[in-house]
């Protein structure tokens, strides 16, 4: 089962393909977009981060497709892994799905994404990657993950680190 308004939801988040509700795809679906995306461009790094440490974020990813009881449990784990804007956008993107298929609800979908933001908002380190943090935080703000006080709060803490970084 294909579901359109999450196809158009996902496409808003700058994913390129329609990823199926069935609980038990998601993972597949999520690792073959995420290798697709991986063989046609290099992610940005940081000089914070570690092929490790983002090797286990989308090996964690992947492994959502088990879904559980414990799902809220592996989002918390897995946020701790973004290392950089580009990962949050899949972890949003996962958080998303799990929103729209009735796993998560909106209050657990919210503190999801605002763990994923503050930890995104550490990784910030140069003026392309503020940019597309400010998107994902205009994509938050209207989706009611954030408030608006909370969107100039993590794009502080972004510029900050960005400032640390130069």
């Amino acid at each position: 089962l294909c579901c359109p308004y999450l196809a158009d939801a996902l496409l808003k988040n700058h994913t390129t393909t329609k990823l199926e509700l069935l609980h038990n795809s998601i993972g597949q679906t999520l690792l073959q977009k995420i290798d697709d995306i991986l063989a046609g461009q290099r992610l940005v790094s940081t000089e914070k981060q570690t092929s490790g440490r983002s090797s286990l974020f989308f090996d964690k990813l992947v492994a959502l497709e088990k879904g559980g009881p414990d799902i809220n449990e592996k989002l918390e784990v897995i946020s701790m892994f973004i290392t950089d804007v580009h990962m949050m956008k899949f972890y949003y993107t996962a958080v998303s799905i799990f929103l729209c298929s009735g796993v998560l609800t909106q209050e657990a979908a919210s503190h999801h994404i605002r763990r994923g933001l503050h930890t995104t908002s550490e990784t910030c380190c140069c003026s392309g990657s503020i940019s597309f943090f400010k998107l994902i935080l205009e994509k938050a703000e209207s989706d009611q993950h954030i408030q608006r006080i909370d969107f100039h709060r993590y794009d502080n803490w972004a510029e900050v680190n960005r400032m640390e970084s130069a």
